[in-house]
């Protein structure tokens, strides 16, 4: 199954669905000045994406307003690539280069796009398992050929732990975050009775949610207090060596007779430290059985508390490599008692590489890198892992790049191996960011706009242009004045 060129014309001759050669789907490099040496005019800029529902590849010429439909993205077999998430383009090509997740093998997969046809045809070998979420091409400064660079995410490397007693100890160096799932224990329904906890690290202890030894600046047991802004967490700052148990002590109080509005109106009822190996607490981790304990006195049931982290299928606790949950009793010692319900105190405990990783929340549940493609053949050589899932890529240099995560811009440094934080954009939804000459463009899909950022700090420069496109799944800019004239039988 194979395509040719004869005459200058790109004729498809087999509708031929499986991989092939660059060299057999119209290929030619670019010559000419840089890109980054022309100068950019609006009226010579053309966007390129495609939607999400159908997969069609949407061209959209600033300068005319005039936006059409190219068809949806498939192959000469009628086959659509649905779900394409990145896209990048190399002037003078009459192809953009897509990369694609097969849903077949959840294999990252490079697709040719014609720019007039919307035909598109896989190319090469597979790239690897993780998803593809931007793409840019960079002209090299040793070679002159254009060279494509994307952000592949993979899963994340996590830290590995044994639990041991009730303790949770790191098999390697770790950073650690504690968050407060949720608390509830009453004082025979006439109350609800003050929980404060505490972290213990190695020796050394903290207090992250209020002082453990006062019921009144310490309690975590407040009604809809995990409503309000979410749960109470806390992440340690410094990394700890391996080898080294993290453990939690809750206690819960009663009243002493006093006024319950000063801390002498409270005394402790029961300490538990999961450092001493207690029967008050129980340590789960991915894969354990849900513990069917019905609350006490109407209260939430353990799975309640967990609910987030329960796999509806296997009704098992459904958590990353790295965490852990811990249960409380602090109400009795009878554990055949009603009242021995093991959810006075629920807390998550979560591992990672470094305490930055919790940026994009309670575990690095998938990381992203920067990888070099061969557009010819698919192979893919990694560059630099990255500290944040961006979700867009524009390249400056074959070293330095633009990456968007959230709404901030950010420069990624290869030499140097840095991300450095330029500013804020004022877009939280920049779909795709490009470089075209000297200017950094971007697409806020959520408000439709074509915008110029500044590559100082991300603000925006001048006046952003209604598209009101904002469905799209991967989109790239580029000049029409690099796009040869190609035409078809």
């Amino acid at each position: 199954m194979a395509n040719r060129i004869k005459g200058g014309r790109f004729l498809w001759t087999l509708a031929g669905v499986g991989a092939v050669s660059a060299a057999s789907f119209y290929f030619n490099e670019p010559t000419g000045t840089r890109a980054s040496d022309q100068t950019v005019t609006v009226g010579d800029i053309a966007m390129f994406g495609i939607e999400g529902q159908q997969g069609e590849l949407i061209r959209y010429d600033v300068a005319a307003g005039q936006m059409r439909s190219l068809g949806p993205v498939q192959s000469p077999s009628g086959q659509v690539y649905l779900g394409i998430k990145a896209l990048a383009y190399i002037p003078g090509h009459a192809n953009l280069i897509g990369m694609w997740t097969d849903p077949a093998d959840g294999k990252a997969k490079l697709v040719y796009i014609h720019t007039e046809t919307a035909r598109g045809m896989l190319i090469g070998q597979d790239m690897g398992e993780g998803e593809m979420t931007g793409a840019t091409a960079v002209r090299s400064s040793t070679t002159g050929s254009y060279e494509v660079y994307a952000l592949q995410t993979v899963p994340g490397d996590h830290v590995d732990f044994q639990i041991k007693d009730t303790r949770v100890v790191p098999d390697e160096a770790y950073a650690v975050k504690v968050e407060v799932l949720g608390a509830a224990i009453s004082y025979g329904g006439q109350y609800d009775m003050p929980v404060t906890s505490r972290v213990h690290i190695d020796a050394a202890s903290v207090d992250p949610f209020g002082s453990f030894t006062s019921a009144l600046l310490g309690n975590v047991n407040l009604l809809n207090l995990f409503k309000l802004g979410g749960n109470p967490s806390y992440v340690h700052q410094a990394m700890i060596a391996a080898d080294t148990p993290v453990t939690v002590s809750a206690s819960s109080w009663v009243k002493s007779g006093k006024s319950i509005l000063t801390d002498a109106g409270w005394k402790t009822y029961m300490t538990v430290n999961s450092l001493a190996n207690s029967p008050q607490v129980k340590v789960l981790r991915n894969g354990d059985p849900v513990p069917r304990i019905t609350g006490f006195l109407n209260q939430g049931n353990v799975a309640d508390f967990v609910d987030d982290y329960v796999n509806s299928d296997t009704q098992k606790i459904e958590l990353e490599r790295n965490q852990a949950i811990f249960l409380f009793e602090l109400g009795t010692t009878n554990f055949a008692s009603d009242a021995a319900d093991f959810q006075d105190l629920v807390v998550l405990v979560s591992l990672a590489k470094d305490p930055e990783d919790f940026e994009q929340g309670n575990a690095p549940k998938e990381v992203s890198r920067l990888v070099k493609v061969d557009h010819r053949t698919g192979a893919v050589e990694p560059v630099m892992t990255l500290r944040r899932v961006y979700k867009s890529l524009a390249g400056v240099t074959e070293t330095t790049f633009h990456g968007v995560w959230q709404n901030k811009l950010y420069e990624i440094d290869t030499v140097a191996g840095t991300e450095k934080e330029l500013g804020t954009t004022q877009y939280d939804h920049l779909a795709t960011i490009e470089m075209l000459g000297q200017h950094l463009l971007g697409y806020a899909s959520n408000a439709g706009r074509l915008v110029e950022l500044s590559r100082g700090d991300g603000s925006t420069v001048g006046n952003a242009h209604a598209v009101g496109v904002n469905q799209m799944e991967a989109m790239t800019f580029l000049q029409i004045s690099n796009l040869p004239r190609v035409s078809f039988d």
